[in-house]
């Protein structure tokens, strides 16, 4: 059974909003260039500090504004989430392929799977594997229990989901938007970027193909079959789509698939065939006597054949 990952945000999504940089505005933070939410994201970013203490550091700021449940949900509802067209026609797909779908997000697991049930879309994904945060039984904030799979998190997780399945990386595919997601590559699965954000998503040694402009998900289905090891009878069905700007879906036309016809000889490449065939026989014949007289030779006694051999002095 093939799988394929998916990033959440900007990718399953049709905006790429930051649920982190929301809840720090809604906290009262300011989040510019000068702000204590960038010098963090800066830091973990030059190397200065890890995912870990980032994911601590940022949960002790919010904590110092009375984080509760209760706000942190209410802030994630007044965030216009909205999944990108065709998610549901797409996931149908790849599940009527054989395909498990998991998500690899560095956003929260409970963002992402309210969003999924409320879109009708959780019954077809495998795995979220994503933060978590975590609050006390009073409601008030506790922890970030960070992702091991974010930015080079993400070839880890592909690389454990391999070892632990015993899957090929060339039947496992991700599909991603952003700087965080290049990372996949090195688990030596197949790479697509959609919409990109932060990447280039013509560097071919992060991502295997690239499609700038994606407005239904559906889209990457053609993508994901030329990178499946095995492909089946091509025929026309829902998967053979191109999908336009206006969101209008139309049958994508099947080539090649009439058994390619063989131009008629003309009268001189006929004549020209049957002097070679000739050719070929004369040639065969020539050597078959030739080996023939060797191997007779090579069975007489040994006097025979010196007495042969004088008698040709002569």
């Amino acid at each position: 059974m093939p799988a394929i990952m998916f990033d959440f945000d900007g990718t399953i999504t049709a905006k790429c909003q930051n649920v982190w940089a929301e809840v720090w505005k809604s906290l009262g933070f300011d989040t510019s260039k000068e702000s204590r939410y960038f010098e963090l994201f800066k830091n973990f970013l030059d190397g200065k500090i890890n995912h870990t203490e980032w994911c601590t550091l940022t949960g002790e700021e919010w904590a110092k504004k009375g984080l509760t449940r209760d706000k942190f949900y209410e802030i994630v509802k007044s965030i216009d989430i909205q999944p990108i067209m065709g998610a549901k026609e797409a996931f149908k797909m790849l599940k009527s392929r054989g395909y498990e779908i998991h998500i690899i997000s560095g956003n929260f697991d409970t963002v992402i799977d309210e969003f999924l049930t409320r879109n009708g879309l959780r019954e077809y994904i495998d795995s979220i594997n994503a933060n978590k945060i975590v609050f006390d039984k009073d409601g008030n904030y506790r922890a970030i229990i960070d992702t091991d799979y974010d930015f080079e998190g993400k070839a880890r997780f592909i690389n454990e989901f391999k070892e632990k399945t015993g899957m090929s990386p060339y039947n496992i595919c991700f599909v991603g938007n952003g700087d965080n997601d290049e990372w996949a590559h090195l688990s030596g699965c197949k790479t697509i970027c959609i919409n990109p954000k932060g990447t280039d998503h013509t560097d071919r040694t992060k991502w295997h193909h690239g499609i700038e402009k994606v407005y239904n998900l559906q889209q990457i289905i053609p993508y994901v079959m030329l990178m499946e090891p095995k492909l089946p009878a091509v025929k026309a069905s829902p998967a053979n789509i191109m999908v336009r700007p206006s969101y209008e879906i139309v049958e994508k036309p099947v080539y090649a698939l009439a058994p390619i016809k063989e131009k008629p000889l003309t009268l001189k490449e006929k004549m020209e065939v049957a002097i070679k065939k000739k050719q070929e026989v004369a040639t065969r014949k020539k050597q078959e006597i030739v080996t023939k007289k060797k191997n007779e030779v090579a069975l007489k006694p040994k006097h025979e054949i010196i007495k042969i051999n004088t008698d040709r002095t002569k």
